[in-house]
């Protein structure tokens, strides 16, 4: 029997051929399935959220921030008010025809909501009239009242409407049309809360806070040549 041999020249040469056809074959053979196999359509759902928080912020103004009465003699006990006549005294505070001749001086503090929130509003002052006065303190006074409403006597709903006890302005009755103020006597450094729900909504986001100091006829006799001064502080804070 003649055994057949192989060189290994011609094993390599048989490999190099085998490699190259297993080859091939594997292209045409993946070709062939491509062509059978049908293809599905993958789709892939995802859900996107958009986070969107709006905070309530608290903001308060007061368009003119000073009352001036000015300056004057007096014989007899003084009214000096922000919303009445002050006739024979401190000029500067004359009303003439419903009209006052300096805007913002003779009249009170036009406060303002600038937040987007409603507020519980309150006032102190670092005065009373005891404190601003050496005269008679019986006859000494330093009031104030509360009006819904503007500067330019236009009233509003800033406080009336409240969903729990509807009557929120503290003090109540104020009016600018039948002229009644309800002054309340101011006590030094307590803390009056005037508003319990100060509303942001314009017109209605603005209250006037009017003031009435009366003087004794002493005082020039006791501080003669003195200034007063009083601070009213307002603080905003969100209804919870």
């Amino acid at each position: 029997m003649e055994i057949l041999r192989i060189t290994n020249s011609k094993m390599a040469l048989i490999l190099a051929i085998t490699i190259a056809i297993s080859a091939f074959g594997t292209v045409i053979n993946l070709n062939i399935m491509k062509d059978r196999i049908m293809v599905s359509k993958i789709t892939a759902n995802s859900v996107g959220t958009v986070n969107l928080k709006v905070m309530g912020f608290v903001a308060i103004d007061i368009l003119n921030s000073e009352i001036n009465f000015g300056s004057g003699p007096i014989n007899s006990t003084t009214d000096l008010s922000t919303e009445q006549i002050n006739p024979g005294t401190f000029s500067q505070c004359i009303e003439i025809n419903d009209t006052y001749n300096h805007t913002y001086e003779c009249r009170g503090l036009q406060v303002e909501n600038l937040g987007n929130t409603y507020i519980n509003l309150t006032m102190s002052s670092d005065q009373d009239g005891d404190s601003l006065f050496l005269g008679d303190n019986l006859t000494d006074e330093f009031r104030f009242a509360v009006a819904p409403g503007n500067l330019s006597g236009v009233p509003g709903d800033s406080c009336y409407t409240n969903g729990r006890d509807d009557e929120s302005l503290f003090p109540t009755g104020t009016n600018y049309i039948n002229r009644f103020m309800n002054w309340t006597v101011i006590n030094k450094s307590f803390i009056y809360t005037i508003c319990h729900n100060f509303s942001f909504w314009m017109p209605n986001n603005s209250l006037v806070i009017e003031v009435n100091v009366t003087v004794p006829a002493n005082e020039g006799t006791f501080s003669p040549g003195i200034e007063r001064f009083a601070y009213l502080s307002f603080v905003g804070a969100d209804i919870e």
